[in-house]
């Protein structure tokens, strides 16, 4: 953990977050940063997975970070902290509320989430109501915006976790896209930017047939570097703001899906990328307030 001193308020955050979330936390750390800029009163803001003793009278602000699914269909795995919903699954029962590591971000003043959607499941059970409140979107909007479609000839696939599911298919997709990659290891700003760069279509599915909360942490950042995104199903994907700029498909239908868009690539991409989501995105962005009263 690190210290230290912005606009006269005390900060304290992680040096070194986990490498498949340090893009997303680090952007977060930098709007927090940005927001203490303008505060007008002292305050300590802990930022970090641990608690922090600033030994100090100031107020305190603790912010959790919750990364994790929380669409979870009944026999998913990592269960440990789990609530009913309202929200229905395709086969007419309703999800699971899973929040991992419940009972440290229950404790946090504010709870930065990367999905509308699970934010708006968890308002579903009043018994999370206290913590719906504490929750706060900001959207993995981490990079500017490069909607250039030159020299991109990659379709990937970016499973860093591995799964029968996902195995199955890769092999299927496979047979008729022989530039389909899997990229792994690709954590970094700079390793990011220039895979995205030189790809045309990202194809994403869920590692298990029980966890469903869109991969918004891979998916938006694709998205805002001009990558197609063919994206299995999800459940409430309308609280998604840029949810009719993703190209939608049944699990079983992903390869003919594929392609359909391969084929038809310049029509879908003018449809995609466009003025109207870069709208989106702006609109997003005005919205991301962390420590909006809380000064």
């Amino acid at each position: 953990m690190k210290t230290v001193d912005i606009n006269g308020c005390n900060l304290v955050f992680e040096e070194n977050p986990s490498i498949h979330i340090s893009e997303y936390y680090n952007y977060c750390l930098k709007l927090i940063i940005k927001e203490i800029e303008s505060f007008s009163k002292k305050i300590n803001i802990n930022f970090s997975f641990n608690d922090f003793d600033f030994q100090n009278n100031l107020k305190t602000i603790n912010i959790g970070l919750q990364y994790e699914h929380t669409l979870v269909k009944k026999n998913g795995r990592s269960l440990n902290h789990i609530f009913n919903s309202n929200t229905k699954s395709s086969d007419g029962e309703n999800y699971l509320i899973r929040i991992e590591n419940y009972p440290t971000l229950s404790s946090k003043d504010l709870i930065i989430d990367y999905s509308l959607a699970n934010i708006f499941h968890i308002s579903t059970n009043k018994e999370l109501s206290s913590y719906f409140k504490k929750c706060r979107h900001v959207p993995a909007l981490i990079y500017e915006c490069n909607f250039n479609s030159n020299n991109r000839n990659e379709v990937i696939i970016n499973f860093s976790s591995w799964s029968p599911r996902r195995s199955i298919i890769y092999s299927k997709i496979k047979e008729n896209f022989n530039n389909l990659t899997n990229v792994t290891n690709c954590f970094t700003k700079d390793e990011i930017l220039k895979q995205y760069s030189k790809t045309k279509v990202l194809i994403n599915v869920h590692q298990t047939g029980e966890h469903h909360t869109l991969e918004e942490l891979r998916v938006l950042p694709a998205l805002s570097q001009g990558v197609i995104i063919i994206s299995e199903d999800v459940p409430l994907k309308e609280q998604i703001p840029y949810h009719n700029h993703i190209i939608w498909s049944e699990y079983n239908d992903l390869e003919k899906t594929v392609k359909e868009v391969i084929d038809n690539y310049d029509f879908y991409y003018q449809s995609i990328f466009n003025e109207n989501l870069l709208d989106i995105f702006n609109e997003m962005k005005l919205k991301t307030k962390i420590l909006e009263n809380y000064e």
